[in-house]
């Protein structure tokens, strides 16, 4: 499974950012290999539909599942159009705690 998790920072204990097309980096999490991969996104600043740039970005990566505190109508509509799980997380919550949840 490939998980995007949407982030303010690119570090391990990073936690998980309330607003999905607008965060500052994104974590591709494959749970096969357990690899992680920051990417900066390049949409956060966009006028208009940075969710949706992001969620198309993201698909590149394969992913079966996004995590944001929230995600807008048109990425909700997208996803669910390319069959991605959506999962809304707590402020607090970090890059780990997800993860591990996820597997469960």
């Amino acid at each position: 499974m490939i998980i995007a998790l949407a982030l303010s920072e690119n570090h391990n204990n990073s936690q998980i950012d309330q607003h999905f097309g607008r965060c500052d980096w994104y974590c591709i999490y494959n749970s096969e290999n357990k690899e992680k991969k920051f990417i900066a996104n390049p949409n956060r600043d966009n006028d208009e539909g940075a969710g949706c740039n992001s969620a198309e970005m993201l698909l590149e990566y394969n992913i079966n599942v996004a995590v944001a505190g929230r995600f807008g109508n048109k990425v909700t509509v997208f996803f669910r159009q390319h069959n991605v799980q959506m999962v809304i997380a707590k402020e607090d919550q970090t890059i780990e705690y997800i993860i591990n949840r996820i597997k469960k």
